[in-house]
């Protein structure tokens, strides 16, 4: 195993865990809503959100001399996560929605190019559906955000929509990453 390969699966299965802890910080967002837990887990959140963006950072750099798509990553997703942490107006949700897509783009697309190299198309195929479906939930979610701003009465449901579409996205990207650390 060549250290490009080492550096891959390391740094691949960093990105997987945190996204693991996404999963699990986005799931507890709609236990927020519970009056008595809701500050605790509110905490929760916010670590976890920390937890996930060290842990991201920490991928990407481990790739980031391996190819110059995840330095541009990494850029973005620091950027990303320091707006995520600040959230206050529907445009900065946005971008930040945005910016994570297209850091999801980079790594998805970078690393199918590594993928493609040790002939693992199906892997490839994954990550292709993985990144097909995380546009598709942040079409759906800025859709829904923009929505609510005008529709108030609806802005729960919408939320909710967006919550569970988003889910199924980093669902789907979850397991690219686990499948393609695992494949170098």
């Amino acid at each position: 195993m060549g250290l490009r390969d080492k550096k891959l699966r390391e740094g691949l299965e960093k990105l997987y865990c945190a996204q693991i802890i996404a999963i699990v910080s986005l799931l507890s967002t709609i236990l927020v809503m519970i009056p008595v837990l809701g500050l605790l887990i509110l905490v929760v959140v916010i670590v976890a959100t920390i937890a996930g963006l060290v842990l991201t950072i920490m991928g990407l750099v481990k790739l980031g001399d391996v190819h110059s798509n995840y330095t541009t990553a990494l850029i973005l997703s620091i950027i990303s996560g320091v707006m995520s942490l600040f959230d206050e107006t529907t445009i900065i949700s946005v971008l930040s929605t945005v910016l994570s897509l297209v850091v999801i783009w980079l790594l998805v697309k970078t690393t199918n190019i590594f993928l493609g190299e040790i002939g693992r198309t199906d892997v490839v195929q994954k990550g292709n559906r993985a990144l097909a479906c995380n546009i598709a939930a942040v079409l759906i979610s800025v859709l829904c955000t923009l929505i609510s701003l005008f529709m108030v009465e609806l802005s729960i449901l919408l939320l909710a929509v967006a919550l569970i579409v988003s889910l199924v996205g980093l669902v789907f990207y979850v397991v690219y990453l686990k499948q393609a650390s695992e494949a170098f």
